[in-house]
């Protein structure tokens, strides 16, 4: 019996933390594993550094610096629907979710659930509006290339996600970024 606890409290602990450990790239530095127990209960979470969310970064930068705060959302972005495609790690893709952490990028995000393709292709752009849109387009455009591959694309039916995303900005932007991340997205090799 005990050794089967044993077994079972192990489990516990191992399972919550694969996720995680699958980062990769976007794993940060400095993350712990904690565990809560008490009488009847156990909580398991994982510990992030305190570091300050890209999304914090772009909502408190001037509008001319807006750009380059897009290009650094993109990146992460990227890079996390490629882990998606090729590792089948559930994140959550927010801005909030990323972070810089000494000149590289980092998940620091606790929630695990399957991204969405339709909002995670066009998040980047969400909530933007004119030269802004144009601008997260862009980022969008030269990251995707770099970083996914064909195989990425069809994995995380992108092609469909795509038409979806595109369907929630409206109009007049419809087009254009339909137009902009389907050449991009035809770049990825």
């Amino acid at each position: 019996m005990a050794v089967r606890r044993a077994r079972a409290g192990r489990e516990a602990l191992i399972d919550p933390v694969r996720p995680a450990a699958r980062l990769g790239s976007l794993l940060p530095a400095g993350i712990a594993v904690a565990l809560a127990a008490g009488d009847d209960d156990a909580a398991l979470g994982h510990i992030v550094p305190d570091l300050r969310s890209l999304d914090a970064d772009l909502r408190a930068a001037a509008d001319a610096d807006r750009p380059r705060h897009l290009a650094r959302l993109a990146a992460p972005y990227a890079t996390a629907l490629r882990l998606v495609a090729r590792e089948d790690v559930a994140r959550e893709l927010d801005p909030y979710a990323f972070a810089e952490q000494d000149g590289r990028w980092g998940d620091i995000d606790d929630r695990l659930r399957q991204p969405d393709g339709a909002s995670a292709l066009l998040a980047p752009c969400a909530g933007l509006s004119g030269p802004l849109v144009d601008a997260g387009l862009g980022a969008i455009e030269q990251v995707l290339p770099a970083t996914l591959t064909r195989e990425d694309v069809a994995a995380l039916d992108l092609w469909r996600a795509l038409e979806v995303a595109a369907a929630g900005l409206g109009r007049e932007l419809e087009a254009r970024a339909v137009t902009r991340v389907r050449a991009a997205l035809e770049r990825c090799t």
